[in-house]
């Protein structure tokens, strides 16, 4: 049904930090405030559990962490990506990713978090959105962009960069790297 969901199942039955779940499909996909996040076959459905121990105000951080990582590691393969804040990807304009960061907190700390990413791989998009097979047209994406494995762990290596990057440099470091890729920065 969801990543994100079936994720947080494997957690609280105690998987490790670390862990990841991708599916080809979901049926019950979620974006922010609740909303459906279409996921048809030939994109990229992934969620990452990892338990950071971090105070609760630091929350929104996660986010932006997560959607700056993602947008960097794209960019290192010459994907021009910016992130529409806070939290989605988009390419030339329009949507290519969505972040969703849940967390499970106690005693004002984040002890889990789980870190859902849908992108456009090879699937079919509305309007309002771009693939990266699109992207690439008429040519076929380079390695390792010409496959789900390969966008996997593309993703992957983005939402670890984020997340490291925010934790060995500071809240003040990332907002200023987070800034650079702002799509529509100071509107």
């Amino acid at each position: 049904d969801s990543t994100n969901r079936q994720l947080w199942h494997l957690l609280d039955a105690g998987a490790p930090s670390g862990t990841v779940l991708i599916a080809t499909t979901q049926s019950s996909g979620r974006g922010q405030w609740g909303r459906q996040w279409q996921s048809p076959p030939g994109g990229l459905y992934l969620s990452l559990g990892l338990y950071p121990e971090i105070s609760v105000q630091h929350s929104p951080l996660l986010t932006l962490a997560s959607s700056w990582g993602l947008v960097t590691s794209l960019r290192n393969l010459g994907i021009p990506a910016q992130v529409k804040w806070p939290n989605d990807v988009v390419l030339q304009g329009k949507k290519l990713a969505g972040v969703l960061v849940e967390t499970h907190l106690e005693s004002g700390t984040i002890r889990q978090v789980v870190i859902g990413v849908g992108l456009n791989g090879f699937n079919s998009v509305p309007a309002t959105g771009i693939s990266i097979a699109q992207f690439f047209q008429p040519d076929l994406p380079p390695k390792p962009m010409n496959t789900l494995e390969g966008l996997a762990a593309t993703v992957l290596y983005g939402l670890l960069q984020g997340y490291l990057y925010w934790q060995n440099y500071g809240n003040q470091a990332l907002l200023n790297a987070y800034e650079t890729v702002m799509a529509n920065f100071g509107q």
